[in-house]
């Protein structure tokens, strides 16, 4: 199907048979896992616009990872190919985050991160994209989601959950949910006609096997996705607050400033500072205050951009310092050391629960070249994460100082 006439003009090209027929089971509720580069989140805009253009269906969810990616989706997919042809009979209004069609039905936008802007409210077709991604957090399903799938209008509601597996969270519980209400459809990157056997083959010779099987192969591995393993057993409190080597992640735009400073003898994190929305003078001075409490530790620090100008001014304060260049390469490197340091019980850090759930949640992603991006998922922080691997870098160069003054 190319075309559809109605009220107004859509292209509802779906291109791919199989996907339209996992969105078009029988079923109230479907889960379709696939891996990347599927077109999962163009069928998700393809069957929601086309449900409301010939069904009964008056209102629609749409649910994505942070509110960014809806502004994006809906200038990509909607505006610039969907929806092209009749824009202008359309009215998305952007602070309402909804979506009206000539017809007068609507599609409502939430992110994970706000489902309680949709909360008391039912709908009649919902989609949740990158379910492998929001619904790490099972009480979003359970919680948010589930109860506004039972409108009690007299039309019937229908949901679906499309995403890559990211380890066995509430997405691979749903999937492997065995009712007649559910059904499950699984595509591996293979199967899809936007990659070809040898673009698949060139990206496993270069990345990780067990990136390449999550991400492309989605396939549910009991820790994929995950970076830091074995959080819990470096969990060790302090038991004084003597520390020689210092890391600091500066903050950019809503990120938040990090100062770790640990032992280097114990390799035990003892004091942990973090702050944002604060001039650089004052995190300067910030800087300079933890850095005069520990004596003056050898600290590296976050040297990219902004930072290169932060660096010079702490290192004319005479401070004993290191600027640390971050790109893709050299971010890899800081990460995978820390995950080895944590793996083998080389470095220890408080039961914080910000930095915990930083580690935690700390993931991936594999680009369609195939190069591995390590960061925090979208709307999330890593800070900490990225201040702890500086002091790991410091602690796995052997920077040993006496620190018997204290």
């Amino acid at each position: 199907m190319r075309m559809f006439q109605s009220e107004f003009q859509v292209n509802l090209d779906w291109n791919w048979r199989k996907l339209y027929d996992a969105f078009y089971a029988p079923t109230q509720y479907a889960t379709i896992s696939s891996g990347r580069g599927s077109g999962k989140t163009r069928g998700g805009f393809l069957w929601m616009i086309r449900e409301l253009m010939v069904s009964d269906a008056q209102k629609g969810l749409w649910v994505d990872v942070v509110q960014n990616n809806l502004d994006a989706y809906v200038e990509e997919h909607l505006h610039g190919i969907i929806l092209k042809d009749c824009w202008k009979l359309c009215n998305y209004n952007q602070k309402h985050q909804t979506l009206t069609l000539p017809n007068g039905k609507f599609i409502q936008f939430i992110s994970a991160e706000k489902p309680q802007n949709a909360e008391g409210f039912r709908y009649h077709r919902v989609f949740l994209n990158e379910g492998g991604i929001i619904l790490k957090k099972p009480e979003l399903w359970d919680n948010s989601i589930e109860p506004m799938t039972h409108p009690k209008d007299g039309i019937p509601n229908i949901t679906r959950i499309a995403g890559t597996m990211k380890g066995k969270n509430k997405f691979h519980q749903l999937h492997m949910m065995d009712d007649p209400d559910w059904s499950h459809a699984h595509f591996t990157a293979y199967e899809s006609p936007q990659w070809t056997s040898d673009e698949l083959e060139k990206i496993k010779r270069r990345i990780p096997e067990q990136i390449f099987r999550q991400e492309y192969l989605s396939e549910a591995l009991d820790d994929a996705g995950t970076v830091f393993r074995n959080i819990g057993g470096c969990v060790r409190e302090p038991i004084d607050q003597i520390g020689d080597v210092m890391g600091v992640d500066l903050a950019k735009h809503e990120d938040f400033t990090v100062i770790t400073v640990a032992n280097s003898k114990t390799k035990q994190v003892v004091f942990i500072d973090r702050f944002n929305q604060l001039d650089w003078n004052f995190q300067k001075s910030r800087i300079l205050a933890v850095a005069s409490r520990f004596n003056r530790p050898k600290i590296v620090i976050d040297s990219t951009g902004v930072g290169d100008g932060i660096f010079d001014d702490l290192k004319k304060a005479n401070l004993n310092i290191e600027g640390y260049k971050f790109t893709n390469t050299s971010k890899n490197s800081l990460i995978e050391n820390l995950s080895v340091a944590i793996d083998n019980k080389e470095i220890f850090y408080p039961n914080d629960p910000i930095l915990l759930n930083e580690l935690s949640a700390f993931g991936y992603e594999a680009s369609r070249t195939g190069s591995v991006r390590y960061n925090a998922p979208s709307g999330m922080h890593d800070d900490i994460v990225i201040s702890l691997a500086l002091v790991n870098y410091l602690l796995r160069n052997k920077i040993v100082v006496d620190i018997g003054w204290v």
